[in-house]
């Protein structure tokens, strides 16, 4: 169908407002890219809705011109999720940031997909209670759609991954949907996802970048804001040497944020100014930490430190409560935990900063970094500038990820970025990484892997999205 621009404007228009309808070219030219490698697209425009009736009206409208629309949050995916495939709209949820409650007793809190990781935390704490906070996206990055899009947390290790548990949806149809107790549209506190046939269907929502409805309610998890606050670093001279001890963390449950950084994004963590202490710092720290984070009343903390120094002296490690040559090195990383500056600060030090995420078995990552180092070198790629994280999420299994440096304002130097990094994902996927969160830059090789879970995904797609107007081309649709 053709469609004219002035015509569709004018419908949006009438349905949030003219104000909400956005089409100035510094405007999509904002909306059209992030720092990825995914090519930029501009959308035909971008419409601000304040309620879940105007989500539906707007996808009303998308449905009759056959105009595909995406869903936007925040901007800080960083991984060309919210990027267009094709010229369309952009359904921009940040209007949409009620805190609807915070439940104490149940410890969890209904919100909407505009509230912030620092809104929330912010009023968590008035409750005496904090928020889960992710690895690598900073604290303006939506709590709802991060949960969703299932982006480590730092917590991980210790709570697992359902932070997210009921949520209420638009189907690309305009239909409502929940899941769980959340199906129960009169529900007042709809926590419980076990509930009928729709906890089968609650997966389908996760890690679906926007591609099978618009959600604009959830219901997660928050924890005890806790009185004793202790970091303990353990220096470690190859990747490896940590890996023991992150199986007896877990097994004896000690910790209750466990992670481990390479000297460049530890550096990148603590850096005042990354453009300018980097190198300095990235010197002085150890090539790898493990950090553990003890949290508790003070008699839990020194009981979990006891632990800790029965298990140093068994496996021969030491721990210390500071790094040498950086101040206050604990409380930065307990600074990061709270109200995460992420990417957002770390790509400071050349201006961009590419990641790939993947979960693989704890026992490979060593062969990784030993290909990743080789391409490295074949691109003329500093090493030294990889960054590399570890995020124990089971026994055997880790979040891993390597990030990549450069100026964007360099053309050759973001050429050479992008060959590196796109070698790199074809590398790690013939060597066995499992890729979770299917972005845009290796959707196609992941489901290439799995062609008959593809083919059912794109048939439910075909079912709940006939005009396939919801972010089509993500998923590989």
């Amino acid at each position: 169908m053709l469609v004219n621009p002035e015509i569709i404007e004018k419908q949006l228009s009438m349905v949030v407002g003219k104000e909400n309808v956005l089409t100035s070219p510094e405007t999509l030219e904002k909306y059209s890219k992030d720092q990825s490698f995914v090519p930029p697209t501009q959308p035909f425009c971008v419409v601000q809705p304040k309620n879940v009736e105007e989500i539906q009206r707007i996808l009303k409208i998308a449905n009759h011109y056959k105009i595909p629309v995406v869903p936007y949050s925040t901007g800080e995916n960083n991984q060309g999720a919210a990027i267009p495939t094709y010229p369309g709209i952009i359904i921009d949820l940040g209007k949409m940031n009620r805190i609807i409650f915070i439940d104490d007793l149940q410890r969890n809190a209904m919100i909407q997909p505009g509230v912030t990781f620092s809104q929330l935390q912010d009023e968590a704490k008035k409750h005496g209670l904090r928020v889960l906070t992710p690895l690598e996206l900073p604290a303006s990055a939506s709590v709802l759609v991060t949960y969703l899009e299932m982006v480590p947390l730092y917590a991980w290790p210790k709570h697992g991954t359902e932070t997210l548990l009921t949520m209420r949806l638009v189907l690309p149809t305009g239909e409502i949907m929940g899941t769980g107790q959340a199906a129960l549209l009169h529900e007042e506190k709809p926590y419980d996802p076990m509930y009928g046939v729709n906890c089968f269907l609650n997966r389908i929502f996760f890690a679906a970048q926007g591609t099978f409805g618009i959600v604009y309610e959830g219901v997660v998890k928050l924890k005890n804001l806790c009185e004793a606050n202790e970091v303990v670093f353990i220096s470690l001279e190859k990747v490896e040497d940590g890996f023991k001890i992150i199986k007896e963390l877990k097994f004896w449950n000690l910790g209750e944020e466990v992670f481990m950084m390479n000297n460049m994004d530890l550096a990148l963590m603590l850096a005042d100014n990354p453009s300018k202490d980097l190198p300095e710092l990235r010197n002085i720290l150890p090539k790898w930490t493990l950090i553990v984070v003890f949290r508790g009343t003070s008699e839990y903390v020194e009981v979990q430190e006891a632990d800790l120094k029965d298990l140093a002296s068994n496996l021969g490690f030491k721990f210390q409560k500071d790094l040498s040559g950086v101040k206050k090195a604990d409380e930065k990383v307990l600074a990061e935990i709270d109200y995460p500056k992420g990417w957002r600060k770390w790509s400071e030090y050349k201006g961009a900063r590419n990641t790939i995420p993947f979960i693989t078995l704890i026992k490979s990552v060593p062969s990784y970094n030993n290909e990743v180092y080789k391409l490295a070198e074949s691109h003329n790629y500093p090493k030294e500038d990889i960054g590399c994280t570890l995020l124990p999420a089971e026994v055997f299994r880790v979040h891993y990820q390597f990030s990549f440096h450069r100026n964007p304002n360099d053309s050759e130097e973001t050429e050479g970025v992008k060959s590196l990094y796109m070698q790199t994902v074809q590398k790690l996927f013939g060597m066995g990484a499992y890729f979770s969160r299917p972005y845009p830059l290796w959707a196609e090789i992941a489901y290439s892997r799995a062609k008959t879970y593809h083919m059912y995904l794109k048939k439910l797609k075909q079912i709940v999205d006939p005009n396939n107007i919801m972010n089509p081309g993500k998923l590989a649709f």
